[in-house]
């Protein structure tokens, strides 16, 4: 998903439980939605903190926000990493990988 503005790029996992609060608390500071996803929570929130955005998110999570602009990757994942976020680096290409954990 990408945020209004462009700027930002958005591939996620999981699922934000307190993304409605969220929501509302930006909404009464007169931001509006396109969607009723949680991704798009993700990439205000973003817009609004920074890295510090994670601090505010209660779930299961893994994702990676591209800014266009600065030319940054920010990936982060829950706390107890229930979305596992695997990431590999070769010096020429950076790849990253959140899988759904296998019921077996």
């Amino acid at each position: 998903m990408e945020s209004t503005c462009g700027r930002f790029v958005i591939t996620f996992n999981g699922e934000i439980y307190n993304y409605r609060d969220l929501r509302k608390s930006m909404e009464r500071n007169g931001k509006r939605f396109r969607s009723q996803s949680d991704t798009e929570i993700l990439l205000e929130l973003y817009k609004r903190k920074g890295a510090a955005m994670v601090q505010d998110l209660r779930g299961m999570f893994a994702f990676a926000i591209w800014d266009k602009r600065e030319c940054v990757l920010y990936l982060a994942r829950d706390h107890l990493g229930i979305k596992p976020l695997y990431f590999a680096d070769d010096g020429w290409t950076f790849r990253f990988v959140s899988l759904r954990r296998s019921r077996h």
